[in-house]
């Protein structure tokens, strides 16, 4: 009796995992999170991080748990990408607001806190954040565009279109570089297993990036010289850390491992770090602009092997559900996902934004995408073994 109570319990284990896939890693960011705050020395601080956490992480459980389907987890991708455009057509009412009121210095990225005038990327506040999220839309819609199996590619160039243009006012070489490494990834991941002919896959692509240049090509043409200028210099200043606001990162990437050396183990706590540069008077809360540095200073080297771990198990199940998907839209729905997972962590290591809902919902959504995937496989070989039978 007790060997068959023990055998339902590692069932329902196993089905609860199955069903909430990265379960075991997301409970480890959450306890080592808890942990850190348990010996900070701002625990009030701590706890309501935690609390944050915690939200994102009840987040991801609901997305997963509802987008159950591929159909629901289809029609959750075309929701992302039409929110996605929509977010880029307000950022780009709010940038040229912004305009009207402030000048743009070349090589400097926009100013959010700017007195009175409205926020310049409107609800995504500010240029790395912005552009982090308009490159994950893209990946993904350029991901189904090079799928030939994809109907009503209308909305797809649109969504192309809107997230390019929101990409190049973001000015944000963060998000401009983690874009080009997401394409190059996406057509890594698109050859991957059974995705059909590569010579017409890179068509496809390239039909994608062209069209998307043609949208930015005229974007330019119209937009002020004192605007593209500005855009010419970051563009320009992509890999000098001298410019802008790269050196600034760097010292406060110094100080973030000075702390940490401290206290190893399990860092500062949620929300430690205070060191602000000289010269920084405002009055926000001092940040850490990279994802790695700010996991190991806040929760050691615990919170950080607990991060890499979330990442890493999202990655062996995503790519091994890719390798086995056959050609469909699902397919090329996951490579974009993952492609967009891989941009928003190259541009998280120059402004973290993993306590922000839409970094969670994105997981979410890759997630639910290969165990779809995976499901589906199974199916087929369960209704194989009936046939047999």
């Amino acid at each position: 009796m007790g060997r068959q109570q023990g055998q339902a319990t590692l069932q329902g284990v196993k089905g609860v995992r199955a069903s909430l896939p990265l379960l075991l890693p997301v409970l480890a960011y959450l306890v080592t999170n808890a942990l850190a705050t348990l010996t900070s020395d701002d625990p009030a601080r701590g706890v309501s991080l935690d609390l944050i956490t915690l939200d994102l992480a009840i987040l991801y459980g609901a997305l997963v748990l509802y987008l159950i389907t591929p159909a629901r987890l289809l029609w959750g991708v075309r929701v992302w990408l039409g929110v996605s455009a929509i977010e880029a057509v307000i950022g780009l009412l709010a940038f040229a607001l912004y305009l009207g009121a402030h000048a743009v210095v070349p090589g400097v990225q926009l100013d959010p806190n700017s007195g009175n005038a409205p926020l310049v990327y409107g609800t995504l506040y500010e240029g790395n954040i912005f552009g982090s999220y308009m490159s994950a839309a893209f990946l993904i819609a350029l991901a189904l565009v090079a799928e030939e199996t994809v109907r009503r590619k209308s909305f797809l160039y649109v969504v192309l279109a809107a997230t390019a243009v929101g990409l190049l006012v973001s000015g944000t070489r963060s998000a401009w570089g983690a874009t080009v490494v997401g394409a190059v990834a996406l057509l890594l991941l698109l050859r991957l297993g059974r995705g059909g002919r590569r010579s017409r896959l890179l068509l496809r692509v390239a039909g994608g990036l062209i069209a998307v240049g043609l949208v930015v090509g005229v974007g330019l043409a119209v937009l002020p010289a004192s605007v593209t200028g500005a855009f010419g210099a970051r563009a320009q200043g992509l890999l000098n850390f001298g410019s802008g606001s790269g050196y600034g990162r760097v010292l406060l990437y110094r100080e973030a491992l000075t702390e940490w050396q401290g206290h190893p183990l399990l860092g500062l706590g949620p929300g430690s770090f205070a060191y602000k540069l000289s010269g920084d008077t405002s009055t926000s809360a001092a940040w850490l602009p990279n994802l790695t540095l700010l996991a190991l200073h806040d929760t050691g080297i615990l919170g950080l092997l607990a991060l890499l771990w979330l990442f890493a198990a999202f990655y062996v199940m995503s790519i091994g559900a890719l390798r086995r998907a056959p050609p469909g839209e699902l397919r090329a729905a996951l490579a974009g996902l993952i492609a967009a997972v891989t941009a928003m962590l190259v541009a998280f290591q120059l402004t973290p934004g993993f306590n922000l809902g839409y970094s969670w919902a994105l997981l979410a959504l890759g997630a639910a995408a290969a165990r779809a995937i995976g499901q589906a496989g199974t199916s087929t070989v369960a209704r194989g073994d009936v046939a047999a039978a």
